[in-house]
């Protein structure tokens, strides 16, 4: 059966995997979650790659170490005396 926009891949694998412990319907779709989880997790390593690099060359977001002005105060006595 031909499938618009598709290809097939055929994978050879141990008689003793894991995956033919699954019902022979149910074996395709794990595989491709399995194929969308790795993609996924290239990508996270990847953005983790860059973040680390970031760090190691020094460049970091802007951060105001200073405290912040226009900060509220609350005077405890007066608060708790409600």
């Amino acid at each position: 059966m031909k499938r618009e926009g598709l290809r097939r891949v055929e994978v050879w694998l141990p008689v003793n995997h894991h995956v033919f412990r699954l019902p022979p319907g149910a074996r395709a779709a794990y595989i491709r979650a399995c194929i969308n989880f790795a993609e996924a997790l290239e990508e996270i390593r990847e953005r983790l790659d860059r973040i680390e690099a970031k760090l190691e060359s020094g460049v970091l977001p802007d951060s105001d170490p200073s405290p912040r002005k226009n900060r509220v105060e609350i005077d405890p006595a007066a608060f708790f005396d409600i």
